[in-house]
């Protein structure tokens, strides 16, 4: 598949006809068509994760689990188009962790 967005994880479907694809920066699971009548062709499996999507693994009933290592904000959308904005944050971000960490802003499982 092509234009994905930072994929982050992958894992086949129980039966062998798709891959799913952890779509990080879109904050989705695509799934790409191995077999069948839709073969070599992709679609979205979950859209709108509450997070951003970090790993994907097939469960023993044949279901997904997704991880999901941290929400996502607002503001992402908004700084989409300005690399030099989002270089920054990706280095005031990291520091600013502790401090919402402490203040139960996030949280980890």
């Amino acid at each position: 598949a092509r234009g994905i967005a930072f994929a982050n994880g992958v894992a086949v479907a129980a039966d062998n006809t798709f891959v799913a694809v952890v779509e990080t920066n879109a904050h989705r699971v695509l799934r790409h068509w191995l077999t069948g009548p839709h073969a070599g062709t992709t679609d979205v499996l979950i859209d709108r994760l509450p997070g951003f999507p970090d790993g994907l693994a097939r469960s023993a009933d044949g279901n997904f689990w997704v991880a999901l290592v941290g929400k996502v904000s607002p503001i992402v959308p908004l700084m989409a188009p300005y690399r030099l904005l989002r270089q920054l944050a990706s280095h005031i971000v990291p520091s600013l962790t502790p401090l919402l960490l402490r203040r139960g802003q996030w949280g980890a499982v």
